[in-house]
């Protein structure tokens, strides 16, 4: 049944069927046994008949439901299947879901204190050789731990092997590491016992 659609004809029909809006190409509401009334836009595409559904009245209103269909319209006149663009389009889970900030593994918080205490040393010799020992020592076994994860028995692993064959360079190294890892506790990357202390923890298990 086709009808040029009033707010009062769509409130007050009862009787079950499909009407057709005279007012709008394709507008159509349907009234259901239950007496609920749903809007759908009925068109052809590439030869199908499809129904687009614009929402149930009341929440969508007589005026929306033209607006919705005119714009579904639209679509169809420029080459595209219609599609109900008034609803949320659906969002990717993994953008859904907050991104966890990858943790700072020790290589690169030790690159930085060591960018950072550049400026204090006069000598460039003493900040290759920061550089030069904790690459060739530490890195290779806890450069890509987490710079919260590093614990005693990794300094250990770093410091055991050359602690008295290379004394000075051990020596020197544990202070560098202790105050990377202090570094980062004040910075709030870590927390806990230094495990790179010397008074109290590391003078206990090495000679």
């Amino acid at each position: 049944m086709s009808n040029a659609f009033s707010d009062s004809f769509i409130r007050n029909i009862k009787t079950v069927g499909r009407y057709t809006d005279a007012a709008t190409q394709g507008l159509n509401l349907q009234v259901k046994a239950n007496g609920s009334k749903y809007w759908a836009l009925r068109f052809l595409f590439q030869d199908k008949r499809y129904d687009l559904s614009l929402g149930s009245y009341p929440n969508v209103s007589l005026k929306e439901a033209r607006v919705r269909a005119t714009s579904a319209r639209a679509q169809l006149n420029a080459g595209q299947r219609p599609e109900p663009t008034w609803k949320p389009q659906p969002v990717n889970k993994e953008q859904q879901q907050p991104k966890v900030p990858s943790k700072v593994t020790f290589s690169q918080y030790a690159a930085d204190c060591i960018t950072s205490k550049r400026a204090e040393w006069k000598n460039a010799k003493h900040a290759e050789q920061w550089s030069s020992t904790v690459e060739m020592y530490a890195n290779p076994l806890i450069g890509g731990k987490p710079i919260d994860a590093v614990d005693m028995e990794d300094i250990l692993n770093i410091l055991t092997p050359i602690w008295t064959t290379k004394t000075v360079t051990a020596t020197r190294l544990r202070g560098r590491l202790e105050w990377i890892l202090a570094s980062a506790t004040t910075r709030g990357l870590r927390t806990g016992v230094n495990p790179a202390s010397w008074k109290g923890l590391l003078e206990t298990v090495l000679p």
